[in-house]
């Protein structure tokens, strides 16, 4: 390893790299793994001759293979990446991930791809289909997705599923209005806390009000309808333009920040909006504070107190 440091630095690498070792636990790790590796293939092949022992080399085939492999594990990557986010609303790209991966695996992959690699891709197709395939079903799912006003409908493929997650979204709308009619009436229904009973007005005619109230007193009401009402925020909704992804400067916008913005335009979405999309739960989190409490306790801090692990640990993750 430190000949390996010593080469990168002979020839002018300003910070010279380190293999990295794949992970059990983490699949990713494997892709890291390689793709360090083949970072390093100069450096590597020049080191194995600067050894004093014999030791086994890659050949040019399998330094494809490892090139393929990173080529079709890349697209699993950054999505695995995106999906483990804490701070924005991942519920709404499972049904846009999924469509992407499986158009990028059976219609992106190059064909010049090693056989072997090419099995793993057939794999890892089978796999999203056997797992994801009716995907666009799920009613958590479905309804964030439709709720992402980047996405809205467009992100299904299966126009079906579209048009039921759509249904299920004027159900909730009109199960919102109901909500709100019903805290209304309530309100209004609750007896004043005033004892005084106020005068009954003298009527002259001369009272505005009362002239407004027999002008447009007898006017026939239109009746008041939720289903309509949601059929109407909902199509309103969805004939808005997308939200772009990224802004100019190739920044992601955030769909939170949209609805914070329409939150009077579409009040009764934007109340769903804020109860029904979510950041998915993941393993994540925890994955990275045990990391963290790898790094606190070695070898040479065996000794710590339970206590000061815990205080250490409170400090890594929150600092």
């Amino acid at each position: 390893m430190e000949k390996l440091l010593r080469y990168q630095i002979q020839t002018g690498v300003a910070q010279p790299k380190r293999l990295l070792q794949a992970v059990p636990t983490r699949w990713n790790s494997v892709f890291f793994m390689l793709e360090r590796f083949l970072e390093l293939q100069e450096a590597l092949r020049s080191t194995a001759g600067l050894l004093d022992r014999y030791i086994l080399t890659l050949s040019i085939e399998e330094w494809k293979i490892c090139k393929d492999l990173c080529t079709i594990l890349k697209p699993l990557q950054e999505v695995t990446q995106q999906m483990s986010g804490e701070e924005y609303v991942t519920g709404s790209l499972i049904i846009v991930y999924t469509r992407v991966l499986l158009t990028v695996y059976e219609n992106k992959i190059p064909t010049t791809i090693d056989p072997d690699v090419a099995i793993s891709v057939e794999i890892i197709v089978g796999q999203l289909k056997r797992r994801l395939g009716q995907i666009e079903y799920s009613g958590t799912f479905s309804i964030c997705s439709l709720l992402d006003p980047r996405y809205k409908m467009h992100c299904f493929i299966d126009k079906s599923a579209a048009e039921k997650a759509k249904k299920t979204l004027i159900e909730l709308v009109t199960a919102e209005i109901n909500k709100k009619s019903h805290d209304t009436r309530s309100a209004s229904l609750q007896p004043s806390t005033s004892t005084s009973t106020p005068s009954e007005p003298i009527k002259d005619g001369l009272s505005i009000w009362d002239n407004i109230n027999e002008m447009f007193g007898d006017v026939e009401q239109t009746q008041f309808s939720p289903q309509a009402s949601a059929i109407t925020e909902v199509q309103r909704y969805l004939a808005d333009r997308l939200l772009p992804i990224k802004n100019e400067h190739g920044k992601l916008l955030d769909p939170s920040d949209w609805w914070r913005n329409h939150q009077f335009v579409y009040p009764n979405l934007a109340q769903l909006y804020r109860n029904k999309c979510c950041a998915m739960s993941t393993s994540v989190s925890c994955e990275r504070i045990f990391s963290i409490s790898g790094n606190i306790i070695t070898e040479r801090r065996t000794r710590l107190k339970s206590e000061k692990v815990k205080q250490l640990m409170f400090l890594n993750v929150n600092m």
